[in-house]
C-alpha cells in the first residue's frame, strides 16, 4: 500500500474507490499498485 497525496490508475486492472472517507486504487491484476491519498 503506497500512501500519496495524489493517486493515478497505474495499469488498467486499477479502480478508484472511497473507504473511510478516503481515496483509494485498488487493483486486482497488479497488487504493487494499491494506493491510498493521504
Amino acid at each position: 500500500m503506497q500512501v500519496n497525496a495524489s493517486v493515478k490508475k497505474k495499469c488498467d486492472g486499477c479502480e478508484f474507490r472511497v473507504r473511510k472517507g478516503k481515496l483509494r486504487v485498488v487493483c486486482k491484476k497488479n497488487p504493487r499498485h494499491n494506493q491510498r491519498q493521504d
